[in-house]
């Protein structure tokens, strides 16, 4: 998804509320003759009535949130690269593009394979001052 000049990306913390808030505005702005209101609408959703109420409007913003395409990623680190050629954490591309917030934790795979290791160095060193 990329984002234009004159867009408004939501972000993770988006609510219902802002999210009715930032349709209301659109829906003026439609009411108003906003031809590039109504191209962004029609971008993000293009089944839409040719007059669009509040609730067609709320849907549409809401899946702008969705995340489609390839995304291309670090092999290595898991960095995402952003439509502007950076190269992001996948928690900070995700969270900024979707509804998804993340919490961290450790996979026993990992446990196993790095902190395992990791944690007998730490008690090695304690051991041998």
């Amino acid at each position: 998804m990329s984002t234009r000049p004159g867009t408004r990306t939501l972000g993770a913390a988006a609510t219902l509320e802002s999210l009715k808030k930032e349709a209301k505005r659109l829906l003026k702005a439609l009411r108003e003759g906003d031809a590039a209101a109504r191209e962004r609408l029609r971008r993000a959703h293009p089944a839409l009535p040719p007059v669009p109420g509040l609730r067609d409007v709320e849907h549409a913003l809401a899946q702008v949130k969705q995340l489609h395409g390839l995304l291309p990623i670090c092999a290595y680190c898991k960095k995402i690269r952003n439509d502007r050629n950076y190269w992001e954490a996948i928690e900070s591309y995700i969270g900024e593009r979707s509804a998804a917030t993340f919490s961290h934790g450790i996979c026993p795979e990992c446990r196993e394979r790095v902190v395992g290791p990791e944690l007998e160095r730490w008690k090695q060193s304690r051991r041998d001052p």
